[in-house]
């Protein structure tokens, strides 16, 4: 289906994990071959000191990929939402992975990084990185006057609700805030937008769509529009 309005960005949610394990480089290959512009993926710490690419806590015998093999292994050029996750990073690991991004020469124009905890995201606005603050459903159910001052103490380049804000928030208030969003100078990337009702919501709206079903988005929003 043909969208009239402007096309947002396509990435894969960890991929396109139907095809291939979640926070994977087969999986990760598997959505830019079926068209996404990029990928999100998420970073956790592992008990040796490493940074892995896995959604959850990683146990002691952790088998997720590296970070640095991740990196190397991706396309140069695609577009990347990189998930800091709380549980297991803190602040000063920042720079540690700033170190391991750089080295794989991943340019800054092309990188979001992205959090639900706040204290991850300073280091990187002080570097000049976009950075992104991700919002749950807890946090949706602020209201949006105390959503809105959090959002401005936190001051991120981009805002990433999840596609559900359209039903803890209902369509009305949820297109409110996207507009107070845009007022404050904010990009909007939703997740995890998958059913033609999610995609038909965010039309126009977002800068960015995360979506585990990638040809179904891609699909809906061609390239060239």
């Amino acid at each position: 289906m043909k969208h009239p309005r402007a096309r947002p960005l396509v990435l894969g949610h960890r991929g396109y994990r139907s095809l291939a394990p979640e926070n994977t480089l087969p999986a990760f290959r598997a959505a830019l071959e079926h068209g996404a512009d990029g990928v999100e993926f998420d970073v956790q710490k592992a008990s040796d000191g490493r940074y892995v690419v896995i959604h959850d806590p990683p146990g002691r015998d952790c088998a997720a990929p590296p970070l640095s093999d991740v990196l190397a292994g991706l396309p140069r050029g695609i577009y990347l939402d990189i998930e800091l996750k709380g549980e297991t990073l803190a602040p000063a690991d920042c720079p540690r992975i700033l170190a391991e991004i750089t080295a794989a020469g991943i340019a800054a124009g092309r990188l979001m990084i992205s959090s639900f905890a706040p204290q991850l995201l300073p280091p990187w606005k002080a570097w000049g990185i976009d950075t992104a603050l991700l919002l749950g459903s807890e946090t949706m159910r602020m209201g949006i006057r105390r959503l809105a001052g959090h959002i401005r103490r936190v001051g991120p380049a981009w805002l990433n609700p999840p596609v559900q804000a359209f039903d803890v928030l209902g369509r009305r208030r949820a297109r409110l805030l996207a507009r107070i969003a845009r007022l404050a100078g904010l990009r909007l990337a939703f997740w995890t937008v998958n059913t033609p009702q999610q995609l038909e919501s965010v039309a126009g709206i977002a800068d960015i769509v995360i979506a585990d079903e990638v040809d179904r988005a891609v699909a809906f929003f061609p390239k060239g529009t």
